[in-house]
């Protein structure tokens, strides 16, 4: 007999032994009590819903601050050099978007237009900032306000 094929006759019934018992890393779940509750819903809406009008006077600054200083930064830089057709190319958007604005494929824009291409792009990466600032210093304006009506009175 080989070798290999004598070890491994030697080792069956412990392989056997050990399949038969049951083999389980978790611990078993526990048994259903009273449903868990809902999760507890955030984000923009439940800001609004508690902030009322500061969360959105905040969301408004913080989307219209950055729009206007990046156009006028773009329009005072000549855009920088930056060309959003070759982002389009590059893309293989240009006709949708030329489409979707009913402009023919050889449209070149204006300096402006190609400003307020570049400003809404980085206004709208300007989001993942915008938006997490507005609901922290939602309650924070609102407090304030309130505390100064309350001085005023």
């Amino acid at each position: 007999m080989l070798p290999l094929l004598a070890a491994h006759s030697r080792r069956a019934p412990l392989l056997r032994a050990a399949a038969a018992r049951p083999v389980s890393a978790l611990p078993p779940p526990p048994p259903p009590s009273t449903p868990s509750p809902a999760p507890a819903k955030g984000g923009a809406l439940a800001a609004l819903k508690e902030n009322g009008s500061s969360f959105a006077a905040l969301y408004g600054a913080f989307y219209i601050a950055p729009l206007a200083l990046s156009f006028a930064a773009f329009r005072a830089g000549d855009n920088f050099g930056l060309d959003p057709l070759v982002a389009l190319e590059a893309l293989h958007a240009k006709e949708t978007v030329f489409g979707a604005l009913g402009l023919p494929p050889t449209a070149t824009p204006e300096p402006w237009q190609t400003s307020a291409m570049l400003a809404y792009i980085f206004n709208t990466v300007a989001e993942l900032a915008r938006l997490p600032a507005a609901i922290a210093l939602a309650p924070r304006l609102k407090k304030a306000l309130e505390d100064r009506k309350q001085a005023v009175r």
